[in-house]
């Protein structure tokens, strides 16, 4: 619950929020905080937006790094192995600097590869910088980056699966119809003029 009291507002907005909650629970509140004929308007995310076709293309870049290419395996294995120079060592190198490559090819052929630039520079920051590091400082480093490739999955899986459609949508007015917020309706959101980045929710506290 809220920590205000009955219609204390006017009005209430937020831009990709209500749809990763409880949406009836927050809907419920929202109703509760608003004077009699207060307005609320929201931004949601959009199922065939563009902020989640980037979403879902940055999901297949994780798994591009992590599962087929294994790079961030890969330059583990390297590092470890590169103290001790020898045929193992040196199979390790290529097979991290093929992988890199192939990494490298799948990031100059999206529209949207911050992630996979992401991976690429701090593994080459590594490389540059390992003769200054030590085995800890660079086995602490790929663990880290390992840890934020999860975190980043774990945020885009949600940003995909709070995605609404038109279907849900229609369930969403009627959600918020059955709190008391009347009068609503749900626009495509549009940037630039053709690119659809969200739904516009618009609705009232019935008096």
């Amino acid at each position: 619950m809220l920590p205000f009291g009955d219609g204390d507002f006017g009005a209430i907005s937020g831009q990709y929020i209500v749809e990763y909650t409880r949406k009836d629970a927050t809907l419920a509140e929202a109703s509760r905080v608003l004077e009699p004929r207060g307005r609320v308007q929201l931004i949601l995310h959009h199922a065939d937006s563009i902020v989640v076709a980037n979403a879902r293309e940055s999901l297949s870049h994780v798994t591009v790094v992590t599962k087929d290419e294994q790079l961030i395996d890969k330059a583990a294995r390297f590092f470890e192995l590169s103290t001790t120079p020898g045929p193992a060592a040196e199979s390790a190198r290529l097979a991290l600097i093929e992988s890199g490559k192939r990494v490298e090819a799948a990031a100059e052929a999206s529209s949207n590869p911050i992630l996979l630039d992401f991976v690429l520079k701090s593994v080459t920051s590594l490389l540059e910088h390992r003769a200054r590091l030590t085995p800890a400082d660079i086995a602490a480093h790929i663990e880290r980056l390992a840890e934020e490739l999860k975190l980043w999955r774990l945020r885009l899986e949600d940003l995909v699966g709070a995605a609404l459609s038109d279907a849900d949508m229609h369930d969403f007015v009627e959600a918020a119809a059955s709190t008391g917020l009347g009068d609503g309706r749900y626009t495509e959101l549009e940037q630039a003029g053709d690119i659809l980045v969200g739904w516009l929710f618009n609705a009232s506290k019935r008096v």
